[in-house]
């Protein structure tokens, strides 16, 4: 339940929605969307699945106001910087802005959240282990099974359809460029030595029913990581920076009109969701009484 994947699945489930005319619709139903995504990942009890669906109402709640127009400026601001070379500057600017965002999300649905959680009986906590430790063997055996090449090769096939979504198609020499680049070979052991930390934590957490320590879990991930995997993380992140630096200067005008369109029209689209009337006039959207 980390806030930075929450809102990663949220973006990535309503860019699924091609259509201009349905990002609106993604976003207004993006607790649903979200919650879709925990009961896969965690398979939780119905007891606390609904405390997680609670959870994602109150954030979108929060979130459908000021937050909203925080992230339709952030959009409208990246399709402006393409106007003018991009410089590692600008990319870094872009994922510390995407980050905080997420972060302040974070905040607000692991508040909401520690508010609504139930405790778990020994037996539920146990299977919601066992279905993690089946999810990071799956994971385990994937890796095992692919070489860093392939494991390359795989990551820029599915980038490459990514990219097209968003700039239209990519040409050979910007493939040849995606396949040879180091931000494609970085190896995944490390991130699954991760989860296994995070969720031996989260274990820990559900079977002692301590609702503080859950708020900090999911809100706090960042501190709470150690210290290598901190210095990893930073490693990687200007591995990225210079990637996305390179991808965009090699660009065609075509395709960066392409990704300011898109920008530009899911940040209008945003704008044209309509505020539920009670938060429109003042209610606290954090209000559990209410």
């Amino acid at each position: 339940m980390r806030a930075r994947t929450i809102i990663l699945v949220l973006i990535a489930s309503i860019c699924s929605l091609a259509a201009c005319s349905k990002i609106s619709l993604g976003y207004r139903n993006a607790p649903l969307l979200a919650t879709l995504w925990v009961d896969d990942v965690f398979d939780l009890p119905g007891a606390q699945s609904d405390a997680v669906r609670a959870a994602l109402d109150e954030t979108w709640n929060w979130h459908v106001g000021a937050p909203r127009l925080e992230l339709i400026a952030l959009m409208r601001e990246t399709a402006d910087r393409l106007d003018r070379p991009v410089r590692e500057a600008d990319v870094a600017w872009a994922f510390d802005a995407f980050d905080r965002h997420s972060d302040a999300l974070g905040r607000v649905f692991a508040t909401q959240l520690a508010r609504r959680w139930p405790a778990m009986t020994l037996d539920e906590a146990t299977d919601v282990e066992q279905h993690l430790a089946a999810r990071r063997a799956e994971l385990a055996e994937e890796l095992a099974d692919n070489t860093l090449e392939q494991q390359a090769l795989q990551r820029t096939e599915k980038l490459v359809d990514d990219l097209e979504d968003w700039f239209g198609e990519v040409t050979d020499a910007q493939q040849v460029f995606i396949v040879r680049n180091e931000a494609m070979r970085l190896d995944r052991h490390i991130w699954l030595r991760e989860r296994e930390r995070r969720h031996g934590e989260l274990i820990d957490i559900i079977k002692r029913n301590d609702v503080a320590a859950l708020e900090d879990w999911v809100a706090n991930w960042r501190e709470r990581r150690p210290a290598a995997a901190v210095a990893e993380t930073q490693r990687r992140e200007v591995i990225y920076w210079r990637f996305w630096t390179d991808f965009l200067n090699r660009a065609t005008p075509a395709q960066i009109a392409h990704v300011q369109r898109r920008l530009r029209e899911w940040a209008t689209e945003l704008a044209s969701v309509e505020v539920p009337e009670k938060l429109a006039q003042g209610q606290d959207a954090l209000c559990t009484t209410c």
